[in-house]
């Protein structure tokens, strides 16, 4: 990807926090617990979704779709704390 990684990092933290509840808690479930085919509904699912999908099709390769995956994961996570999910 030839961008910024705070750009990057930017962009998955305000597309985060403007998840309503029920998409934050489907998304944060499978990235969380990431059973057999919950990175590929994850990945389907945020395709779907116009500033994510600009990011998958900006990588260069799996590996930074999956990064950036595991980015949304790591703000879940502390957006998580906050809102009290478990």
């Amino acid at each position: 990807m030839k961008k910024n990684n705070s750009t990057v990092d930017i962009m998955v933290r305000f597309f985060c926090r403007k998840l309503n509840d029920s998409d934050f808690d489907f998304i944060y479930s499978r990235v969380r617990d990431r059973k057999s085919g919950d990175l590929g509904e994850v990945i389907s699912y945020l395709s779907k979704i116009p500033e994510m999908d600009r990011l998958f099709f900006l990588a260069n390769n799996a590996d930074e779709i999956f990064d950036t995956v595991d980015l949304v994961a790591k703000c879940m996570e502390s957006d998580s704390r906050s809102k009290n999910v478990k």
